[in-house]
């Protein structure tokens, strides 16, 4: 019987989550690998690459959801070396908005971003400038997980990626 019970309680929580959409609009990649000369030089460039990534969350179920944009945790998730790893993302624009009641069929958006790599010991040399190598093998696996109190969000698709040197 207790199994039965956590059974079910395990398809509720599947079944709550799925019915919440979170998808990469845009992935937009930055500053992954410098060409540094003498005469252009920016603080920006040893803090390898930035990642900056626009979100949709929509509700797709029949009730009101409720979104605690002022306390919840972003984080860039990714498999690095065999290893996954998480790195959380930098929410300024989240911090000032207050929580939403997302009503069935409606969606927000979010933006977030970070130089990801700085956090993560292994990877990040602020001597280096060249990341395309750890850029290859990071970017198949990235994906953005939503926290909050009550509810656990991953990212299901990446809708397109913007890649730029500078």
């Amino acid at each position: 019987m207790r199994k039965i019970h956590y059974i079910l309680a395990i398809m509720c929580c599947l079944e709550a989550n799925a019915q919440i959409s979170f998808v990469v609009q845009n992935m937009s990649i930055r500053l992954y690998n410098i060409k540094v000369s003498e005469n252009h030089y920016s603080t920006e460039y040893g803090n390898g690459p930035l990642l900056g990534v626009k979100c949709i969350i929509k509700n797709c179920s029949f009730d009101t959801i409720q979104l605690d944009f002022d306390k919840c945790r972003i984080f860039f998730i990714f498999k690095y070396q065999g290893r996954e790893l998480l790195s959380e993302a930098s929410a300024f624009a989240l911090q000032e908005k207050k929580p939403v009641a997302l009503l069935p069929n409606d969606s927000v958006e979010i933006s977030v971003g970070k130089y990801f790599i700085m956090s993560i010991p292994g990877i990040y040399n602020s001597r280096k400038f060249d990341y395309t190598k750890e850029m290859l093998e990071i970017l198949p696996s990235i994906r953005v997980l939503y926290r909050q109190k009550d509810m656990k969000l991953y990212t299901t698709e990446i809708q397109s990626v913007t890649v730029s040197e500078e």
